[in-house]
């Protein structure tokens, strides 16, 4: 390896060289036609030198430039005595489309000269070789040695770290690409990515990363995964998620006093646990922005009972909780807040729509879809359109006694069912109309000994699904809350794929994330 790094260097050393000496060759040529412009010597020693100068040019604009000047100083030499054969066979290496007419002429007019006629042959039969003759030093040899111009150059001129014009230099600096261009590419990179190395390259991208339209773009393309906290040790945060059909594990800096509660398009809601009561958050972990929410009504530490959710229409987040009036133990009330609009709590009444031994059964949620948020009840459900904070109450989906796990699937509830030992299907609860349609069905029998081999069980019954890592695609299981393990199943291949974390899971918070650079400001 040192001995080939040894000969690059030696090849680069002799490619610089030559290059100085048709550099020294050019000022030369320009200086003697200074004074003799009559001198057709010295134009066709100037338009070699240029032709092959022009080699040394990788900038397409540049090489035509030396070309151009090329060809005009050899035409000159022409103009000056028509039959300077050298000349005419020069232009046959600058010109493309004339070179076997130039070589012709030169040949007729030097019949000795072996090369000139070899060219012409080539030139006529396949007209692209001549180019190939002029990259590799051929055109040098034409003519034998010359004491007023150098020898070709060595090896092949892109191996060579070229020199270009300061008008290129000066382009080079700066990489130009339409503005279109690089808001689709920036777009489909990792939220994390952005923040740490793309929006640092130039100031135009840092105003391209840090604008709303692309903010809002880039969370479109995301994809959603599972943030998973520590509970006493909330700093030990890690985010999972399915990229190009692989899990992806990473850590995240993850700077604040408590867990991640309830999240929605990459903001969290987050308590301090200092005070007392305790002072909400919006925050985004990842670009640690926060805003602080006014003081809610009631003194409580079960922050699960909050959701987070955005109103596309007036892009704002509202934040909404279901939680018993002071001085009742019955849920009652929803109340909502909006982001940087409201200064105080919003309460919804909620009592016409629960029967009365029902208003202690809001037991699950809240489960935010879209722009519903929604509540599940031993045989009711309950959703909050939160663009107009209307409150609707369908019926628990009749699934003949089925037991199964509700959970939030993109825009739509999902309700994930035992249908036999290993069979499960799969329901949709549109959050507008209630309505509710099986999507499919999949059976965990193929690979229930990987299952029980991750768990460490052997009833499938005790294995239940957590989140949807991929909406309708890939469903994150677990064991109960007594294990390390968990796994990421695909419901249409069947394939799964094993998550292990450092210590037993009923020490873990998990809250399903996407990263991403939704700003604060404003707020």
């Amino acid at each position: 390896m040192e001995l080939e790094a040894y000969h690059r260097i030696c090849i680069m050393d002799d490619m610089s060289s030559d290059f100085d000496r048709l550099e020294h060759a050019r000022r030369t040529a320009e200086a003697t036609y200074a004074k003799f412009p009559l001198d057709a010597d010295n134009l066709t020693r100037w338009g070699r030198v240029l032709l092959e100068l022009a080699q040394f040019h990788r900038c397409p604009e540049c090489k035509k430039m030396v070309l151009d000047d090329a060809i005009s100083k050899l035409e000159e030499a022409l103009e000056v005595d028509r039959r300077k054969h050298d000349a005419l066979w020069a232009l046959g290496n600058g010109y493309t489309s004339k070179a076997a007419q130039y070589y012709e002429q030169a040949a007729q007019l030097e019949p000795s000269n072996e090369l000139y006629k070899k060219s012409s042959e080539v030139a006529a039969k396949v007209p692209e070789l001549h180019l190939e003759f002029h990259k590799h030093g051929f055109s040098q040899q034409a003519l034998g040695p010359d004491p007023s111009a150098p020898t070709s150059t060595k090896g092949s001129p892109d191996r060579y770290i070229y020199r270009c014009c300061k008008s290129c230099a000066r382009k080079r600096q700066t990489i130009y690409l339409p503005q279109e261009m690089v808001f689709e590419f920036l777009s489909h990179l990792p939220a994390q990515v952005l923040l740490d190395v793309m929006m640092h390259v130039s100031n135009d991208w840092n105003l391209v990363v840090h604008s709303r339209a692309f903010t809002q773009h880039h969370l479109r393309n995301s994809t959603s995964g599972i943030l998973i906290q520590e509970w006493m040790s909330p700093y030990n945060a890690i985010y999972v998620e399915m990229r190009r059909g692989c899990l992806e594990i990473s850590k995240l800096d993850y700077m604040f006093k408590d867990v991640a509660r309830t999240s929605c398009n990459g903001l969290v809601l987050l308590p301090d646990p200092v005070e007392h009561p305790p002072i909400l958050h919006v925050v985004n972990p990842l670009t640690k922005q926060q805003t602080v929410l006014p003081r809610y009504l009631h003194d409580t530490k079960d922050h699960v009972v909050f959701g987070l959710a955005f109103v596309e229409a007036s892009m704002e987040y509202k934040v909404v909780c279901v939680y018993p009036e002071e001085s009742f133990c019955l849920r009652t009330h929803i109340y909502v807040l909006t982001v940087g609009v409201d200064k105080a709590w919003r309460s919804i009444d909620i009592k016409q729509l629960l029967h009365r031994n029902e208003r202690d059964g809001v037991h699950c949620g809240p489960l935010v879809t879209g722009g519903y948020v929604s509540w599940i009840g031993e045989s009711f459900v309950l959703t909050l359109n939160v663009e107009t904070e209307a409150v609707c109450r369908f019926l628990a989906p009749q699934l003949s006694g089925k037991i199964g796990k509700f959970l939030a699937m993109g825009s739509k509830l999902s309700f994930v069912s035992r249908n036999r030992k290993c069979m499960r299907d799969v329901w949709e609860m549109n959050p507008k109309t209630g309505e509710v349609t099986m999507i499919l069905r999949f059976d965990l029998k193929p690979v229930r000994r990987r299952f029980a081999d991750s768990f460490k069980v052997k009833d499938m019954r005790s294995v239940v699904p957590i989140c949807w890592l991929v909406v309708r695609e890939v469903l994150l299981y677990s064991h109960g809350f007594a294990t390390r393990h968990y796994v990421a199943y695909n419901v249409k291949t069947g394939e799964i794929q094993s998550i292990e974390l450092g210590s037993c899971a009923k020490k873990h918070h998990f809250e399903a994330h996407v990263n991403s650079l939704v700003s604060l400001e404003g707020f």
